[in-house]
């Protein structure tokens, strides 16, 4: 700052009168008023552009007091103040100073300004001088910021003004709130630390377009100060400074997690009430399916009973009548054991209630052969053990006792002359096999065979045996199947599960 060049004569009053000052005398801003006062604080020097700044032309402000004419009252004691220290340390233009005041022109409106004060050493005349600014628009553009500040320190979202090379260069409270850091812990840091490790390489790739003009989004993982891994929605705008290259970025980061949570549990559920849906669909069909089959066996020994009562009604012929009584027996067990196989069945489906206990596996499995052989003395019935555990499995053994008298009632029918028990156990499975030397099943009959109401053999059964079967090993916590004869596996400790449902078991004991 260099003092100005002035030339004044005597008799004005205040003991100076301004005589030529020139637009070029005021240095530094150009625009800026330049105005000086003597000692007594007395306008002396006033340019053409204090007088467009104020609206006073200079012969009305010549002799009349500085602060009265240029500081609006709040701020008239600070310029006083200054001023009077200046003129009493003599400070010239490298001790000058500078201040914020209220200012006012003559039509009584204040406007912000910014001035520069110095002092004249040594008693020069004018003793003080002050170049003025008006700073309305840059006090303007400082409200714009500043509101624009506290509304994005407002915001809930993350926001951070990002270089070109990615390096954090702002940081808002939403963006503490969302990530636990304070801004001084990441300012200056890799916009990559906020986001999970495994993610970080797409990172690099946001700024790969920041000569673009539309933002553009991105979902990635994110990763808080304490290490929780949140979901992110992120927007990456690139920031313009007039020049062709982008100087940055502006990234809004939201936390997204509590929506993706739960946006999968509604598509979990809608999923779940879809399976569930088509449960009921094929539950529904398949009980229009039993009906109709359950039907379908009953009438055939309905209507043989029927033919034979009507025929006694009629009168048959003695020969006759021994026959057809036979005939309503036979119909007559042949229906009881389709109504006590569909009973059967429907508590299968509805869930078997188990009893497990330490079980004699062997000697069950031997009860049920000398049975069979009662049944059958004309096939050869063996019972084949391997090596036991030494603690016994734990088994409903009347549920067991029940699969085997199906399997073995079904051998029987099939076998040409013989038929074998294989008892196999560990401590975790016992393996029974009931193999017989008949035709046995052909691969594309086997599921088949477990099918309700299907009797492949042709001899009247009621198709429910071996469904009846699977169904009692699988709510066992096994299975039943057919491997060149029936193996039956199920698990040598209870499920462990305690709960009821359709082909679930409820074990209890």
């Amino acid at each position: 700052m260099t003092q100005v060049g002035q030339h004044f004569e005597a008799g004005s009053p205040g003991g100076s009168r301004q005589v030529g000052l020139r637009a070029d005398d005021a240095p530094g801003d150009r625009n800026a008023a330049y105005i000086a006062s003597d000692a007594s604080g007395l306008i002396v020097a006033w340019n053409a552009q204090a007088e467009e700044m104020f609206g006073w032309a200079q012969e009305e402000v010549h002799g009349r007091p500085l602060v009265d004419i240029v500081a609006a009252a709040p701020s008239a004691p600070l310029v006083a103040a200054c001023a009077a220290r200046l003129l009493e340390l003599g400070l010239g233009p490298a001790g000058g100073q500078r201040l914020e005041l209220e200012a006012v022109n003559r039509h009584g409106l204040a406007f912000p300004a910014e001035a520069t004060m110095w002092a004249t050493p040594q008693g020069g005349l004018p003793a003080l001088h002050a170049l003025v600014t008006d700073i309305s628009e840059r006090r303007r553009n400082e409200g714009q910021l500043y509101r624009m500040a506290r509304l994005v320190n407002a915001l809930d979202e993350a926001v951070l003004g990002v270089s070109p090379e990615g390096l954090i260069l702002s940081w808002n409270s939403g963006a503490a709130r969302t990530f636990g850091y304070k801004g001084f812990e990441v300012v200056g840091k890799s916009m990559a630390v906020l986001v999970a490790p495994e993610r970080r390489a797409e990172v690099r790739g946001w700024w790969a377009d920041l000569d673009g003009s539309a933002p553009r989004s991105y979902e990635t993982v994110g990763v808080r100060r304490s290490g929780v891994l949140i979901d992110l929605a992120v927007s990456v705008s690139p920031l313009r400074d007039g020049g062709e290259g982008a100087p940055g970025a502006s990234v809004i980061a939201r936390d997204i997690t509590e929506q993706r949570w739960t946006a999968d549990t509604l598509e979990s559920t809608l999923r779940s009430l879809e399976a569930a849906l088509q449960t009921c669909r094929e539950s529904e069909a398949s009980s229009r399916r039993f009906l109709a089959d359950a039907a379908h066996q009953l009438r055939t020994p309905i209507a043989g009973i029927r033919a034979c009562a009507e025929t006694l009604l009629r009168g048959a012929p003695p020969d006759q009548r021994d026959h057809l009584l036979l005939d309503v027996v036979r119909e007559t067990s042949r229906a009881s054991r389709v109504m006590t196989g569909l009973l059967r069945m429907a508590r299968v489906d509805q869930g078997e209630t188990l009893t497990f206990h330490v079980c004699d596996l062997v000697g069950v499995c031997g009860e049920e052969v000398e049975r069979s052989r009662s049944l059958a003395p004309n096939l050869a019935i063996e019972l084949r053990a391997g090596p036991q555990p030494d603690v016994g499995p734990e088994l409903d053994a009347n549920v067991l006792r029940e699969i085997l008298a199906n399997l073995l009632d079904n051998a029987r029918r099939h076998a040409a002359g013989r038929v074998e028990v294989v008892v196999e156990a560990t401590a975790e499975t016992v393996v029974v096999r009931v193999v017989d030397d008949g035709a046995g099943l052909a691969a594309e009959a086997v599921e088949r065979a477990f099918q309700r109401f299907i009797s492949l053999d042709g001899q009247g059964g009621s198709g429910l045996g071996l469904p009846i079967a699977r169904g009692l090993a699988q709510a066992h916590g096994g299975d039943l199947t057919y491997e060149h004869g029936f193996v039956l596996r199920l698990p040598s400790r209870p499920p462990r599960f305690d709960c009821g449902g359709a082909g679930r078991p409820r074990p209890t004991g």
